[in-house]
């Protein structure tokens, strides 16, 4: 079980990085151009993805990575499924789904490999600080955003709400992007807001920061061991009270690791190096955002191989370092 304690976030600095990533930083005469899927652009997986591209883009030769805005997850698979994207950050589940074929992936998408590890990710279930919801049970018939259909983020819910016993045609769904919904728990237009990130979410940390202010909503012990049973490669998680400004106590939910996956394709020398870049230069990942301090090698073997088998080139990267 995984205590989350509170550390910088480095927004600011994960903004700039983006900005540098977009227009490129490679050295001139780069003949290799990659593509990587993030999400939206305030939230952790655009802000990782960033500052990933941006170390490629520094220590590997002859390479030049731009980071893309896309729906998450699920568009990223697809994307790199149609060879229009190389690289991307898949969270847990969908990666294990559509790497399996299963939920809502019609066929095994056996294309994708694991790269490096992100940062660990929690189910979290925001609600005003004046909710009187306190459980999932609570959340039946309540205006609740489930994220854009089709997005990484709605999958995720949607699964883990299946794995809990709830559909979501038990609450009054609704279906924003992460911005609007934070922006709809503000104006009074919906209760809550289901997300599965890092932590902190900058949405919450918002939602926390104003005068509506931020309750999560915290799993039960049945709730636990139904979705762990469901979905096996999940573990209890707590987050700390200190996370967010307000939270009278810890919360327990449930999460996995975020995933950087490469398509087959990617060259085996150039995931090689762009392994041995973000391996020897975390320190670049975690001035933009500081749960990155889980982007090591070690991780990555412990962890991402569950999801989806790792890239050649990153597997010839750690049995050189004695960790394979």
């Amino acid at each position: 079980m995984r205590m989350l304690r509170p550390r910088r976030t480095g927004f600011a600095l994960a903004a700039f990085l983006a900005v540098v990533t977009i227009l490129g930083t490679a050295p001139a005469g780069a003949q290799q151009r990659l593509s990587a899927g993030g999400a939206h652009m305030q939230g952790a997986f655009f802000i990782w993805v960033a500052a990933a591209t941006s170390v490629i883009n520094k220590y590997v030769p002859g390479v030049r990575a731009r980071t893309l805005t896309t729906l998450g997850s699920t568009e990223n698979v697809a994307l790199m499924e149609k060879g229009k994207m190389e690289l991307g950050a898949v969270g847990s589940v969908p990666l294990y789904e559509a790497y399996n074929g299963l939920g809502s992936s019609k066929q095994p998408v056996k294309s994708l490999r694991s790269l490096f590890v992100m940062y660990p990710d929690f189910w979290q279930i925001a609600v005003r600080k004046d909710s009187t919801a306190n459980g999932l049970a609570d959340l039946k018939g309540r205006k609740i955003s489930l994220q854009v259909k089709g997005s990484g983020g709605y999958a995720i819910t949607i699964a883990n709400l299946k794995a809990a016993g709830l559909k979501e045609e038990d609450m009054n769904a609704q279906y924003l992007s992460a911005d609007a919904s934070i922006q709809a728990i503000k104006d009074g237009q919906i209760e809550g807001f289901s997300m599965h990130g890092g932590a902190p979410l900058a949405g919450f940390l918002d939602l926390a920061q104003s005068r509506v202010g931020l309750k999560l909503i915290s799993l039960s012990d049945d709730d636990v061991a139904r979705i762990t049973r469901a979905i096996p490669y999940y573990s209890k998680q707590i987050i700390s009270k200190d996370i967010y400004p307000g939270l009278p106590a810890d919360v327990v939910t449930v999460g996995g690791v975020s995933v950087f996956v490469a398509h087959e394709k990617l060259a085996e020398e150039t995931a090689y190096l762009i392994v041995k870049a973000l391996s020897e230069h975390t320190a670049e990942l975690v001035l933009a955002y500081a749960p990155s301090a889980y982007s090591t090698a070690q991780n990555t073997v412990r962890e991402t191989a569950k999801y989806a088998p790792l890239h050649p080139g990153a597997v010839r990267y750690f049995k050189e370092k004695g960790l394979m």
